[in-house]
């Protein structure tokens, strides 16, 4: 008798818990999901599979499932507007299910929501509408395992809250944008890809102030095949890419913009950085085939190959095959390099590794430059302002004039752009290492034809082959020998790593003491034999 009264207690103690209960659409008892949502004791909705033509406006916190993203699915066609409204007041859950047919309401086709939603497992496909298929206006979205593809908009826009997370997800083949952020504060993207959308991949955007600033972190991630670059930062936003690929993408616009058909892979006009991470293959109609730059950006442990400027549009073609850095409406650009190849990129114009441009800082440490193209000046690096090169190797890049190093005099003050340069190493370009003035040498550099303004009396070694063997099939960095002319040659330096972290300097061929090495590469015996 005591335990039975304790239990009654028990249960009038916890009403929520002892009236908590799932419910099931499609049943007698709910014949729609919006019936069983309607239903405040349900705290579960479940669906079964099937195909369940309707429009759901959820306004209080629930959990809806299906049994699976293939063969639960909800079909929006029978009337105009959003499939599924998430309310500002509710917090909810939706997984293992499908949205599709949504034909658009005032900013989405699929999914609205003005509250905290969860879509796991979801399947957002074949919406129409010029919006976006996916909307969060509210506090808080997480996306996990999900798939949002073939929507004639946008696939997923964030315009809001804070602490938003997409994680194991794909978003592509949208025929707009694949993710527009604005205002949306902490967003992180986790193992997902981005790809094959019509315009760019993601953009962040954050311009003439307002309210939570967009704070981009982008991990273990594939933006790639995206129509108007992979990933472009605009004025205000912050992103951080880390152990990420972007590739293949192209900047080209419809419209023939030429001001924004910049940056194939990356553009930034915000803070970024990125980190061991590649940007590979892209294309860019006028500057930044790879990455395009007129903020603060910081780019270390990373690669930045195979990309190119080559127009295909009535736009004039600036340069930068790897990297323009620059200044445009939006600010004056801001770049450092540490410990990264820009290697194997093209130009069809200036700076076939990097194009450094106006009013722009410039610094590059432990870093190559190899084998990139331009078909006009700086193979290389071409720059117009000044900048500093620390343990760097320029080996092997061709241009009309100046295949290492093109310094250009200012066309107003005839000044000539100051760039310092120490413990470098600048060989083997074609058709000379250097081209103009404007190079000042601070010591322990090398030059292989004595086109750089070197200076024995500096402790520089000019005319000599460095004797380095060709750029490594990773296209990250031209390793040393016993035998090179680098080794045991550079001055101390607080520098304690090379370009691939590793110790600097170290006992090696020459010097009976531990003397750095010229150059992006310190040569370790136990590696480099």
């Amino acid at each position: 008798m005591k335990s039975f009264l304790l239990s009654i207690i028990l249960i009038l103690a916890f009403p929520v818990n002892a009236l908590a209960m799932t419910c099931t659409a499609g049943s007698s008892s709910y014949a729609t999901i919006q019936s069983a949502i309607d239903d405040v004791a349900c705290d579960e909705v479940k669906v079964p599979d099937g195909v369940y033509r309707e429009h759901l406006n959820i306004a209080r916190d629930v959990s809806i499932v299906g049994g699976s993203r293939d063969t639960t699915i909800i079909d929006a066609s029978g009337a105009t507007g959003v499939a599924v409204y998430v309310s500002l007041v509710a917090s909810v859950s939706i997984s293992n299910l499908a949205v599709t047919k949504g034909t658009g309401g005032p900013v989405a086709s699929a999914v609205e929501s003005r509250g905290n939603l969860s879509l796991q497992n979801v399947w957002v496909y074949d919406n129409g509408g010029s919006n976006s298929a996916v909307f969060s206006g509210g506090s808080n979205i997480q996306i996990k395992g999900s798939v949002i593809e073939d929507n004639s908009g946008t696939g997923l826009h964030i315009s809001a809250g804070n602490n938003h997370r997409i994680q194991d997800s794909d978003v592509r083949r949208n025929d707009s944008t694949g993710i527009y952020l604005k205002y949306a504060g902490n967003v992180s993207i986790i193992s997902t890809r981005v790809h094959l959308n019509g315009m760019s991949g993601l953009i962040a955007s954050d311009a003439n102030g307002g309210r939570s600033r967009t704070i981009l972190t982008i991990n273990d991630s594939d933006i790639s095949g995206n129509d108007f670059g992979g990933i472009r930062i605009y004025e205000g936003a912050q992103a951080v890419i880390s152990e990420s690929i972007v590739s293949k993408n192209r900047a080209i616009h419809p419209s023939g913009d030429c001001m924004h058909i910049r940056g194939g892979g990356i553009t930034n006009q915000g803070n970024m950085v990125i980190s061991k991470s590649s940007v590979i293959q892209n294309d860019s109609d006028v500057a930044g085939g790879g990455v395009y730059n007129t903020g603060i950006l910081v780019i270390n442990d990373s690669l930045v190959v195979e990309n190119r400027v080559s127009s295909l549009s009535s736009c004039e073609v600036l340069g930068g095959g790897g990297i323009y850095n620059g200044e445009d409406y939006s600010g004056v650009g801001s770049l450092i390099i540490l410990r990264s190849g820009v290697n194997k990129n093209q130009s069809e114009k200036h700076g076939g590794g990097i194009y450094s441009a106006e009013n722009q800082m410039l610094k590059l440490i432990n870093t190559t430059i190899s084998s990139n193209v331009a078909e006009k000046k700086g193979g290389g690096i071409y720059f117009t302002k000044g900048g500093s090169l620390m343990h760097v190797s320029i080996f092997d890049n061709k241009a009309k004039a100046g295949g290492g190093l093109y310094p250009k005099r200012d066309n107003v003050t005839q000044q000539w752009p100051g760039i310092s340069f120490k413990n470098t190493a600048i060989a083997k370009n074609s058709p000379v290492d250097c081209r103009g003035k404007g190079l000042v040498s601070n010591g322990h550099n090398l030059d292989g034809d004595g086109s750089c303004n070197l200076d024995v009396l500096n402790n520089d070694i000019p005319s000599t082959d460095p004797r380095v063997t060709p750029l490594q099939s990773d296209g990250y960095h031209v390793p040393l020998k016993c035998n090179s002319k680098l080794v045991d040659r550079a001055d101390v330096t607080n520098i304690h790593k090379d370009q691939r972290k590793l110790l600097r300097p170290v006992a090696a061929c020459v010097a009976l003491e531990k003397v750095p090495d010229i150059g992006a590469i310190e040569y370790h015996p136990e590696l480099d034999n």
